[in-house]
């Protein structure tokens, strides 16, 4: 596989880019699952009506598991931007694991403890996202949406979720069998995101393109791995090695320097970065893997933290 590395020294102080469009976005809110006292919705934005199937971004918010909103007013701008570009954007509500739990000092101390409560909120968030993803399909036809093209999109623990949903298709895991057979998401886009699991990770098939972007000095989602005896959490880098030994189309975007402001920061600064990943591995299918390091200010710390399995509570309020 053809390999691309590039390496920008920037400063952090570039515009981000904006649709030119006048297209007027709409926005339609559909319940798609309950789960007991849970009533899960999901928001459609849409641009122009247009005659031909749409390729479809769904998104997952962050917030550790514990907080955040669909519809949260800061993501807007990036919902309305990508359907100006003539996507169909969906934006999901997601049963949070973590919401009101507090992990204490004996629970804290135990790995295996930890390693599960983490796993059983991912795991929730993923089914979730199949649900919706059902849901996406059957109406598909009718919101003109076509089903060979529909990319997950997260932030931190969004894109947490993302990566690991595309991690159980691969590996033909139990979550993923309410999916149609033979589907698979036609790429994955991760905003500081991470796959757990109780063993470090094996891919049975090779994934859908991912793009992945990760400050290396991320405290609130392991850049590279925090691994126990009992499993692990695996970050953008620990996952960029994989599949570079995979062979599979990736996009890499490290931020040196920089920490988990990049579970938003590139969706307001990087879309040129995105269109490109989209037009050239998802649509055009192209066979590379790029590696794109970014240099911050001068002066900032660049070495990568130690991170501990400890550390996702400790650091995301639990």
């Amino acid at each position: 596989m053809k390999k691309l590395f590039v390496l920008f020294v920037v400063f952090f102080c570039i515009f981000p880019v904006f649709s030119q469009s006048e297209n007027p976005v709409t926005l339609t809110t559909f319940l798609y699952a309950v789960h007991d006292k849970d009533s899960l919705y999901l928001d459609r934005y849409e641009g122009a009506v247009t005659q031909q199937p749409k390729p479809c971004i769904m998104f997952m918010f962050g917030g550790g598991f514990s907080g955040g909103r669909r519809d949260y007013n800061h993501y807007k701008k990036y919902f309305r931007y990508w359907a100006q570009q003539g996507y169909t954007i969906v934006s999901i509500d997601y049963r949070l694991g973590l919401r009101n739990r507090t992990i204490d000092r004996v629970e804290n101390d135990n790995n295996a403890f930890r390693l599960k409560v983490l796993m059983d909120a991912v795991h929730m968030a993923v089914e979730d996202l199949f649900a919706a993803t059902n849901f996406v399909l059957k109406h598909a036809e009718e919101w003109k949406i076509d089903p060979d093209f529909i990319i997950t999109t997260g932030s931190s623990a969004g894109a947490i979720s993302v990566l690991q949903a595309e991690y159980e298709i691969c590996n033909n895991c139990p979550l993923a069998t309410v999916l149609p057979q033979g589907f698979n998401y036609a790429g994955v886009v991760s905003y500081a995101g991470a796959i757990v699991d109780l063993k470090p990770l094996e891919w049975k098939n090779k994934p859908a393109p991912i793009l992945m972007f990760h400050g290396n000095i991320d405290k609130s989602v392991p850049y590279d791995y925090a691994e126990s005896e009992f499993g692990g959490f695996y970050g953008s880098a620990y996952i960029d090695r994989q599949l570079d030994e995979l062979d599979a189309p990736h996009y890499f975007y490290i931020a040196k320097g920089k920490g988990h402001e990049m579970s938003e920061y590139p969706m307001f600064y990087n879309q040129l970065e995105m269109a490109s990943f989209l037009k050239r591995l998802v649509f055009s299918k192209e066979q590379i893997a790029i590696h794109n390091e970014v240099q911050t200010l001068p002066g900032q710390v660049n070495t990568s933290v130690v991170y501990t399995l400890e550390d996702y509570f400790k650091n995301n309020g639990h």
